[in-house]
């Protein structure tokens, strides 16, 4: 890597980096910690909005409203942080469709309980009893998850999942925009963080079979 920043010369200037935010797309391609602490914080925000509603009382009344959709949802819940479970592994393929089918299953069903839990805590209104007070804290809580389902699905559409399931990454732009020095800069953090990490440059290679060539630069 020494070498291609060497020959970088004057298009990587360390000591004029200023952080636009552009490298961040780095951290799911290389589906580093930082990319893993992302996604796990969606996540415990999900459980922790979902633990709230799903008490046992509270599930009665989302069933009496609505025992599909209570059903929907809860399913749909519970099979997000299962098809995250091997995030991290570059190996591993990210079940982009499936995940974005439970987020939406997650959120119709959602949509569904909101109306018909609205409608229970009018009718309850006068009563007064423990009915209405159940159905508008769990009016509240079914809020409190939807937030948390559209903030995952939100991130699920993104570019951050996309580039860490298909693992590449094409970086255009005209002549002298910074584009070698993006990537110098990516390169020499990702080692000061102790990521494995080879940076070659384009124009080191030859009209000749491109793969044979970075075995002889790597020395395989």
């Amino acid at each position: 890597m020494d070498v291609s920043i060497s020959n970088a010369k004057d298009r990587y200037s360390p000591e004029l980096h200023v952080d636009t935010g552009n490298a961040n797309i780095f951290e799911p391609l290389g589906r580093t910690p930082t990319f893993e602490e992302k996604v796990n914080e969606l996540l415990d925000d999900l459980n922790e909005k979902a633990s709230k509603l799903f008490t046992e009382r509270r599930v009665e009344v989302l069933e009496e409203v609505d025992k599909d959709a209570t059903l929907n949802l809860r399913q749909a819940i519970e099979n997000l942080p299962d098809l995250l479970e091997d995030i991290e592994q570059i190996s591993e393929d990210i079940p982009l469709t499936e995940l974005r089918e439970n987020g939406e299953k997650a959120e119709n069903a959602i949509r569904e309980l909101a109306p018909q839990l609205r409608a229970l805590k009018e009718e309850t209104d006068e009563e007064k009893s423990e009915t209405e007070g159940l159905g508008r804290s769990a009016m509240y809580d079914l809020r409190q998850l939807r937030g948390a389902v559209a903030d995952l699905r939100g991130y699920l559409d993104s570019n951050d999942l996309q580039a860490a399931e298909d693992s590449v990454l094409k970086v255009l732009g005209d002549a002298g925009v910074g584009k070698t020095h993006l990537l110098c800069n990516v390169a020499k953090n990702r080692m000061e963080d102790g990521y494995p990490t080879v940076l070659l440059l384009a124009e080191n290679f030859r009209d000749r079979d491109i793969w044979a060539q970075m075995i002889e630069r790597l020395g395989l």
